[in-house]
């Protein structure tokens, strides 16, 4: 299965904030070892117009370059408006500031620095812009909310100071500065993280910090600086990949100054463009292109998406298959493996659902339909040596194993004209084929899901139908009783009331009754090829009218009034399953809801948001909550379904 890949699509921020002056030496970007900025970067897509969808993007290149700018949307090129800067569009920044308040960052001057770069970014904010401050040490401290007063913020600056303790609730404040950031949905959402320090007092988790931000949208740009080891440059590293942005390390505390002097200007770097979009539903992918630069998302037509982790791009990534079959000769093996899989599920299927007629069936004729011409030549390819192999092969392993005895029952109370053995190769070959198309197109999630449809879902419709044909088996057997009563009231002996009852009703019943006839006709007992139809329907009514109807030529009496019996008998049984269906109907059909209900909800949230039903395949807490929803919702339909199964 593809690999979500997390662009940098919310780094307007946080990235601008170094290339407008210029990074210092000491800063280093973590994991490209290069300071420069992403050029261009999509921030946010509102899709709740058609006719009007805003697309909101950072460009850190020159401003002449925004009249190349071109945009494409499923591959095909749009018109859009021209750029409008991010202000001038009605959109306001919020600015959140995260501050490590730790004892350690007041020994080493790096609290008394964000003090005063963080003043400075205060006095050059626009009207409409919010900032909102929160520093964490034993725990986190709210020092303000998102306000647009400048002279609160200042105010709330200078309240900030280091505690007397080493502690460094990191992940808590994290969590609590993304808090901020609801009720300000028309805000674009930033977040500034400094610290020196490890997490070691949060009884909030890492993964649950990174959710509560990729929930806001918001960029972080993170700050970590301090001795080698000093800050934990591998969860906010982490934290970063998640939400967009850059994370930045240095030893001195003086280039992150330098560097949150430049949030003012970087607030200038953003724009807006519109356009009409023609997508109606479904993931839509989004191009949008300068010289020199471009930037891809994914979003859902409808909505507002904002940040990496709603407008993430599924892109082809490494597959979860086998290595050889990345290469190019992998995969045109894998290919050929799949179009031979798919020829030989057709020819064998074509073969079985041709009737075969052998030489015994052609003897047997007289006896059954009568005469018919010799049939010609029968030139099917169900006679190569390949196929004949093949199923002997599935035969003698099933017969050893007592399948094929179970197999050929099944088949006959379905009506299916296969042989068990024949039905057995199609079945492995559909499993086998469906399983690895799942595998090369998926990877494992899709073998498991293929695996899971061509094993179940054959053996499901085999068994549905057998219960369908059973059902009218069993509808028709009090007429067949009354007829055939009927019959031997007319003079009939009961091998002629059979064989006229079988001219008479319809399927299956009929049929069934014709193979009685036929096999009485070769010298099998009339009450054993009739026993052979109850247990073939594993039909309990039709097996106890047989008994009686044993029961009476042995110890004799009327035999039409006996069937007469027999049949009002069934008559009231069938009646009495007809008002126990009829009454149980409400709970059959809130058990199928309440099955479906869970499965379809997770498949429309699905479409809807990806990234936040994602976790239940990626994270290993996730697969283990998904395995056991699973479970329980088989567990709980299972049970329903047997208290309302209620047995006549």
């Amino acid at each position: 299965m593809s690999h979500h890949r997390r662009a940098a699509g919310v780094v307007a921020f946080a990235v601008t904030l170094l290339a407008l002056v210029g990074a210092p030496a000491a800063l280093a970007d973590e994991g490209t070892g290069d300071t420069g900025l992403q050029r261009l970067a999509i921030r946010r897509v509102d899709s709740t117009d058609a006719a009007h969808v805003r697309v909101s993007f950072m460009f850190n290149g020159a401003l002449k370059d925004l009249t190349d700018l071109t945009l494409r949307e499923d591959g095909r090129q749009v018109k859009v408006a021209p750029a409008v800067p991010l202000s001038k569009a009605g959109t306001d920044v919020a600015i959140v500031f995260v501050v490590d308040t730790s004892k350690s960052m007041g020994r080493n001057s790096g609290l008394r620095q964000a003090r005063a770069s963080m003043r400075r970014v205060i006095g050059r904010k626009g009207p409409g812009d919010a900032i909102g401050i929160v520093g964490f040490g034993e725990e986190p401290t709210v020092y303000a909310k998102l306000t647009t007063d400048r002279a609160e913020a200042l105010s709330a600056v200078d309240g900030i100071a280091s505690e007397p303790v080493e502690a460094t609730a990191l992940w808590d404040g994290v969590k609590q500065g993304a808090a901020l950031f609801d009720g300000g949905e028309a805000l674009q959402p930033n977040m500034v993280v400094i610290t020196d320090g490890h997490d070691n007092r949060s009884q909030a988790k890492e993964a649950s910090a990174r959710g509560e931000v990729a929930r806001a949208g918001a960029a972080m740009f993170a700050m970590a600086y301090g001795g080698q080891g000093t800050a934990d440059t591998d969860g906010l590293g982490r934290m970063v990949r998640t939400a967009g942005g850059r994370l930045f390390t240095t030893p001195a505390p003086e280039p992150l100054g330098q560097a949150l002097a430049t949030v003012g200007t970087s607030l200038h770097n953003q724009y807006v463009v519109e356009y009409a979009s023609a997508a109606s539903s479904g993931a839509t992918d989004l191009e949008l292109a300068v010289p020199g630069a471009r930037d891809e998302k994914t979003f859902v037509p409808g909505v507002v998406a904002q940040g990496d982790a709603a407008l993430e791009v599924v892109a082809a990534g490494r597959s979860t298959g086998p290595e050889v079959l990345t290469t190019g000769l992998g995969k045109y093996l894998a290919m050929s493996a799949i179009f031979l899989a798919v020829g030989l599920a057709v020819y064998a299927v074509a073969i079985l659902v041709t009737k075969q007629e052998s030489a015994l069936d052609h003897a047997l004729l007289p006896y059954t339909d009568g005469y018919t011409p010799e049939p010609e030549p029968d030139g099917s390819l169900a006679q190569t040596a390949l196929m004949q192999r093949a199923v002997e092969i599935t035969q003698g392993l099933a017969e050893r194993r007592g399948l094929l005895s179970t197999v050929e029952a099944k088949l006959e109370k379905a009506n299916l004209p296969l042989r068990a053995a024949e039905a057995l190769v199609v079945y492995l070959a559909a499993v086998v084929l469906v399983t690895v198309f799942g595998l090369l197109v998926m990877g494992l999630m899709g073998m498991v899901l293929g695996l899971l449809l061509a094993g179940l879902v054959p053996v499901a419709v085999l068994n549905h139908l057998g219960r369908r044909r059973q059902k009218q088996f069993n509808a028709q057997l009090p007429d067949m009783l009354q007829l055939l009563a009927g019959s031997l009231r007319a003079g009939y002996s009961f091998l002629q009331g059979v064989e006229a009852v079988s001219q008479e009703v319809g399927e299956p019943m009929g049929k069934e009754l014709r193979r009685v006839c036929s096999e009485a006709r070769l010298g099998r007992e009339l009450e054993d090829a009739l026993d052979g139809v109850g247990q073939r329907m594993e039909s309990a009514d039709f097996e106890w009218a047989v008994m009686a109807v044993r029961i009476q030529r042995e110890v004799g009496g009327n035999l039409a009034e006996l069937l007469q019996t027999v049949g009002e008998t069934m008559v009231e049984r069938e009646r009495l399953r007809r008002e126990v269906a009829a009454l149980t109907a409400e709970g059959k059909i809130s058990a199928i809801v309440l099955g479906i209900l869970p499965p379809a909800i997770g498949a429309v949230m699905y479409v809807v948001n990806p990234a936040y039903m994602q976790v239940l395949f990626t994270d290993i807490k996730g697969k283990v909550i998904l395995v056991a929803g699973v479970v329980s919702a088989l567990v709980g339909f299972a049970w329903m379904k047997k208290t309302i199964a209620i047995e006549i």
